[in-house]
């Protein structure tokens, strides 16, 4: 088996950062891929995702440790930055002054 080969209960990454499990794999040889966030895609043995275009290819990866914990951190930055954007106009003093600390620590 090759590094792009994959089998049933195998940890995948996309190029999209989404990280999953292989759930089954066709006759024909394509990949079931159930979402760890939820949802579902087929990938060909070529490593492309099932009908996306060329300009949003997605391609199937083995995950290892190194790329799930930057897929992890690069999410919790993202999801922490868009929480602040909904809810910035929501803050108390107490709360800004406590989230400013914070971010005046990680500049530092």
């Amino acid at each position: 088996m090759n590094e792009y080969e994959f089998k049933v209960g195998d940890r995948i990454y996309t190029s999209m950062d989404e990280i999953g499990t292989v759930v089954s794999i066709t006759p024909t040889g394509r990949y079931n891929v159930e979402f760890d966030g939820g949802g579902k895609s087929q990938f060909l043995h070529s490593r492309r995702e099932v009908g996306r275009d060329g300009y949003h290819m997605n391609l199937l990866y083995h995950l290892d440790e190194k790329q799930e914990q930057r897929i992890r951190r690069k999410r919790a930055i993202y999801n922490c930055s868009r929480l602040f954007e909904r809810t910035v106009n929501k803050l108390s003093y107490d709360q800004a002054m406590r989230i400013l600390k914070i971010l005046e620590e990680v500049d530092a």
